[in-house]
């Protein structure tokens, strides 16, 4: 069988017979890896994955953070296991405070949401009022949009009034 395939191997049914293989081979197994690639993820939170993206974003942030406060601080003492796992867990407790939030009902208008973003110091102009340029530079400065900013100003709203919910009501 081989003999005859290696006689005829420059005929045109030999080639179309190996394309037909090739594009199979290539559909099957390459295009697949590529449409089913899913982010790696660094923990379950009840059905909600913690992505390695937002890990690392969340740990960009805090060695930011980290930095402004500390300016001494090295470089190894923001790489310990011990420093990953606190921002790790501040994520979990996140991401379970926004899901008993979410079952409460607690949310955050627009309305509330502008004010909180007008109030910011930051955000405001000589005149004390809140400036869209400077906002949307500040933004750029951090390397964030106005969307994810917002979001996540959104879920810090929603867990701050989570918070005062139960100190009210351990009260």
């Amino acid at each position: 069988m081989l003999e005859r395939l290696r006689q005829n191997a420059g005929s045109l049914g030999i080639k179309i017979a190996f394309g037909i293989i090739i594009l199979v081979f290539i559909f099957s197994f390459g295009m697949g890896s590529f449409s089913d690639r899913k982010e790696p993820v660094v923990a379950y939170v009840g059905e909600e994955a913690i992505s390695a993206h937002e890990f690392q974003k969340a740990y960009e942030d805090a060695v930011t953070s980290m930095r402004r406060q500390n300016p001494g601080a090295s470089a190894e003492e923001l790489n310990t296991p011990e420093f990953k796992q606190a921002i790790l867990s501040q994520l979990v407790n996140t991401k379970l405070l926004l899901g008993a939030a979410q079952k409460m009902g607690v949310t955050v208008s627009p309305a509330e949401l502008r004010a909180v973003i007008s109030s910011i110091p930051a955000f405001q102009g000589g005149s004390g009022a809140f400036d869209p340029a400077i906002y949307k530079n500040a933004l750029g400065q951090n390397r964030t949009t106005p969307k994810a900013f917002e979001a996540e100003l959104t879920n810090s709203q929603i867990i701050q009034k989570l918070q005062g919910f139960s100190a009210v009501a351990s009260m």
